[in-house]
């Protein structure tokens, strides 16, 4: 495109003219080495083959994951997961469920009309907009006018993952303070300020990244994701659906949003313990089958970090015999050679009684100590199980075993421990941490100290100890739907 402005000129003036053409809400201007290019939004959007603009401020959208992955040449090799973005503006947004969308960078902001309707253009200065590492997205699903309360309970269900979106994004706060910034000038009409922010509505927006802008301006699409990504491993989709075949409740697409959807039916209700969950009831022969899946999927064999080195260590509270067999892999991997700076144990104050049979058997293999009551809680078992091991020292993470939102009680859970961790010992960027846990729940628990821990991104390892041979079919479907929902 042949341009008659340039960044250098003064800001743009609704007598302005480029390319013949007037600023409007129904053209684009794109810089293009340090040039600005008018072409109507019609033809703009045909050229990519997207149905509207998603506009993101540089600052923000230089350091989106998804651009990252462009400019690293990784984008192909992105899990189904990983190609997700959420994205907020406030009160509403025009996108279209299903209809694709370029997202490009705003490197000039602009303002709307003085009347603030869409359908002006009086006063209108448009935004300059850089096609640079732009990216293809399709819009998933939309909520509108979403009140920040609305906002925090859906953050707490694991329905927007902030770790999804921009980096300035992590908590309610942020995003409140990048609403601030970025509208406060575009959106003169509403007042903006730190004190009646958390008044407006937001619209979230769930895309998931199709394709991106080449350097030769031209559209690329993605191949079709086949796998989750969590930290170094993989599930594939493939045997995601080879399980549900197996379960007799296959969707017919083998896309992560149907799969999705049917794993969710075995998720945990809320305040319900794993040990209080009925099992699946299907044949010997079938839990088999469907065991074998989830030995391929990771959930099933023991796990080994990839480092000899980690600045924390952490090992997650649980059940009786599982905390015993957890210190027991921390001590193994130390004999390993496997060494952290720091060891951490988190657990809450819930009590252990739903298995009352767990404290007999403790009792009866370790007869020479203070024995185990049903009166200690998580957190005693754990001191009372490291006191007897070879680890000193241990640092003791501590969490209520209830947490209060809003009026409502409900058991602390692995995220719960997480951000109690989090808000202690800090784990900052270019740090590393190793998670010492358990199958089948390995997976689920990187899942959730990658979404805790984020933006700081530390490095994350595992190393669990192989699954029990009586685990039940229930458990490992539970911890399949953490990961859908979580990661």
């Amino acid at each position: 495109m042949v341009s008659t402005n340039s960044m250098g000129d003064t800001p743009q003036t609704p007598s302005n003219l480029i390319n013949g053409l007037p600023p409007s809400k129904d053209n684009v201007d794109v810089v293009n080495n340090g040039s600005i290019a008018r072409s109507k939004l019609s033809e703009f959007c045909a050229h990519y083959q997207v149905t509207n603009l998603c506009r993101i401020p540089v600052a923000e959208f230089q350091g989106a994951r998804h651009v990252h992955a462009v400019q690293s040449g990784i984008v192909n090799e992105l899990g189904c997961n990983q190609r997700q973005f959420v994205h907020f503006n406030l009160q509403h947004t025009t996108v279209e469920v299903d209809k694709e969308y370029i997202a490009l960078s705003i490197v000039q902001s602009g303002q709307g009309s003085k009347l603030g309707k869409v359908e002006s253009n009086e006063g209108y200065i448009p935004p300059i907009l850089s096609n640079q590492n732009a990216l293809i997205y399709r819009v998933v699903n939309v909520r509108q006018e979403v009140t920040f309360d609305e906002l925090e309970k859906m953050a707490q269900d694991s329905e927007v993952n902030f770790s999804h979106g921009l980096n300035s994004i992590y908590d309610l706060d942020s995003l409140k303070q990048t609403l601030l910034s970025r509208y406060q000038h575009s959106r003169k009409d509403l007042g903006l300020t730190e004190s009646n922010i958390s008044q407006q509505t937001v619209a979230i927006t769930w895309f998931e990244l199709v394709g991106y802008v080449d350097e030769r301006d031209q559209r690329v699409n993605l191949p079709e994701p086949q796998h989750i990504q969590v930290g170094e491993m993989r599930i594939q989709l493939d045997d995601v659906h080879e399980l549900l075949t197996i379960l007799n409740v296959a969707p017919e697409e083998k896309n992560f949003h149907d799969l999705a959807t049917v794993v969710k039916q075995w998720r945990r209700p809320p305040g319900i313990l794993r040990s209080q969950q009925p099992d699946v009831v299907v044949t010997k022969e079938k839990k088999a089958q469907c065991l074998a899946v989830f030995k391929k999927m990771g959930f099933v064999d023991e796990t080994h970090p990839a480092l000899n080195q980690y600045d924390h260590g952490v090992i997650m509270g649980a059940a009786i015999p599982t905390m015993q067999n957890r210190v027991e892999q921390m001590e193994k991997i130390i004999k390993q050679e496997v060494q952290c700076s720091k060891l951490f144990t988190l657990t809450s104050a819930r009590k252990l009684t739903e298995q009352p049979d767990q404290f007999t058997q403790y009792n009866q293999a370790h007869s020479q100590l203070t024995p185990l009551s049903t009166e200690h809680n998580e957190t005693d078992a754990m001191a009372h199980i490291v006191s007897q091991s070879s680890l000193s020292p241990v640092i003791p993470v501590f969490c209520d075993a209830m947490i209060e939102e809003k009026g409502i009680r409900r058991p602390a859970n692995t995220s719960d421990t997480l951000q109690r961790y989090q808000q202690r010992h800090r784990v900052e960027k270019g740090k590393s941490l190793l998670m010492v846990t358990s199958q089948p729940h390995a997976m689920y628990q990187l899942a959730s100290a990658q979404k805790t821990f984020f933006p700081e991104r530390p490095t994350i390892a595992l190393t669990a100890n192989k699954a029990p041979e009586d685990t039940r079919l229930i458990t490992c479907l539970d911890s399949l739907d953490s990961v859908f929902r979580v990661a």
